[in-house]
C-alpha cells in the first residue's frame, strides 16, 4: 500500500500524507512491528463483520468496530477527536502494514 515504508532508521512507517494522522500513529505506536497483533486485529475485524463484539486496547489506543465501522481512539489524549472510518478502510490498511511488516 502506498503511504507505508522504512524510514533511514529501518523504522516501519505510515505516511500521514496518506493516511488520518491517528491512523498513521496507530500503526506505528500499536501495531509497531507486531505481526502477531496485527493478525489478531484483522481477525477481530472479520468477527465484528459477522456482527460479534469487537473491542481491542493497545498501548495508546483503542480499537472499536461493528460489522460496518471502526472507531479508533486514543486512550491518553482527550484533546484528539477519535478516529471513525469504515472497517474494510482499517482492514486494508492492517493487511498492507502485516505484509511490510514481513
Amino acid at each position: 500500500m502506498r503511504g507505508i515504508y522504512r524510514d533511514h532508521h529501518h523504522r516501519l512507517r505510515a505516511s500521514p500524507d496518506t493516511f488520518p494522522v491517528v491512523l498513521a500513529d496507530f500503526l506505528e505506536t500499536d501495531v509497531s512491528e507486531h505481526s502477531s497483533w496485527c493478525e489478531e486485529l484483522l481477525a477481530g475485524l472479520e468477527r465484528a463483520r459477522r456482527g460479534e463484539s469487537f473491542i481491542a486496547t493497545g498501548n495508546i489506543y483503542e480499537v472499536m468496530a461493528d460489522p460496518v465501522m471502526v472507531e479508533i481512539k486514543n486512550g491518553y489524549d482527550d484533546a484528539l477527536e477519535p478516529l471513525r472510518l469504515p472497517l474494510r478502510d482499517l482492514e486494508r490498511a492492517l493487511l498492507a502494514w502485516l505484509r511490510a511488516i514481513e
